[in-house]
C-alpha cells in the first residue's frame, strides 16, 4: 500500500487495517524504493590491480 498507494503512516491507519500510526510506523523501514532496485542492476566496477 505504500508502494504502489503512495500512502504514509497515517494514511494506512485511515483504512481501518491498522489500529494505530506506532502499529503502521513499524513497517516503514520494510520498504523498498524502486531507485534502490534499480540500483542493483548497475554493473559493478571491476578491482584494478596493481603490481
Amino acid at each position: 500500500m505504500r508502494r504502489y498507494g503512495g500512502l504514509d503512516d497515517k494514511d494506512l491507519v485511515d483504512t481501518g487495517r491498522w489500529k494505530g500510526i506506532e502499529s503502521a510506523s513499524r513497517y516503514a523501514q520494510t520498504v523498498v524504493h524502486e531507485a534502490a532496485r534499480k540500483a542493483d542492476l548497475l554493473p559493478v566496477p571491476a578491482v584494478k590491480r596493481t603490481g
